[in-house]
């Protein structure tokens, strides 16, 4: 088997993933198709082709990519998964960063209207992701959580705090569905 008909099987069973996700993949695995055209029975062939990647975090990108593919080979065609002898790059370790009260004053100041000032202290209160906020519905409020769609599609109960709930129910909702988008 080589891996470009393996690589489209394994992208048309993987179809109900974000379009983001989907594009990554197919991302490290042209990459691997072009380094590595025949399925590699051994660890080398993928090990000198991550090598051959300058950049640490494209580099583990890459790898996490391969392992699910070949895991997902092995599964399916029932062939030797040589990721499982190919470690996973090191990356240095990224110190977070925190916004200052200060700072935090100043981005809550910046917001000029109710449903802003809502958005922007829903975000800072509780980390909820960007991608999550497009998501929100009416219902998914209640007294101390809201309920966000996550990462794999798994549904979350997060804390908010009692300004955050009170900014919310501020918002005019009056005849609109629970279902209806939060923030629209």
């Amino acid at each position: 088997m080589n891996v470009e008909k393996a690589k489209s099987s394994f992208l048309e069973a993987k179809q109900d993933l974000s379009p983001r996700t989907l594009e990554q993949y197919t991302q490290a695995l042209d990459y691997l198709e072009r380094e590595c055209p025949k399925m590699p029975k051994k660890p080398d062939p993928l090990r000198e082709a991550l090598n051959k990647v300058q950049n640490n975090w494209v580099r583990d990108a890459y790898w996490r990519v391969w392992k699910s593919f070949f895991h997902w080979c092995w599964w399916e065609y029932d062939i030797p998964n040589p990721m499982d002898r190919v470690q996973r790059p090191q990356l240095d370790e990224i110190e977070p960063r925190f916004l200052e009260p200060e700072e935090l004053a100043m981005v809550e100041a910046a917001a000029d209207n109710l449903q802003d000032k809502a958005i922007v202290s829903l975000a800072l209160d509780s980390g909820v992701r960007a991608s999550e906020f497009g998501r929100l519905c009416i219902a998914d409020v209640s007294t101390d959580t809201i309920r966000v769609w996550g990462k794999g599609r798994k549904r979350v109960r997060v804390p908010i705090s009692p300004e955050v709930r009170h900014l919310l129910q501020l918002i005019d909702h009056d005849g609109h569905s629970p279902q209806a988008l939060l923030f629209s």
